[in-house]
């Protein structure tokens, strides 16, 4: 990871502190874990705050675990 990411992670991690957790990424990106009821408040910030400032959400993802271990799941 380059710099500018190391300093923009920093950044996150003292604003968010435990509401975000940082994954891990195989492509040089930041990647983090937010709870569906801090997200609105955690992408605010990051538009609002002048420590960042961001412009445009590239990716969301979610993943529904609602019946996770009832049954084996099966691809297509």
């Amino acid at each position: 990871m380059n710099q500018r990411y190391q300093a923009l992670a920093a950044s996150i991690s003292a604003r968010f502190g435990d509401v975000l957790q940082q994954v891990d990424s195989t492509c040089g990106e930041l990647t983090y874990i937010v709870a569906k009821d801090k997200l609105i408040e955690v992408a605010t910030a990051l538009r609002d705050e002048a420590d960042f400032s961001f412009e445009t959400l590239i990716d969301l993802c979610g993943v529904d675990y609602l019946r996770y271990g009832e049954s084996v799941w099966q691809s297509r």
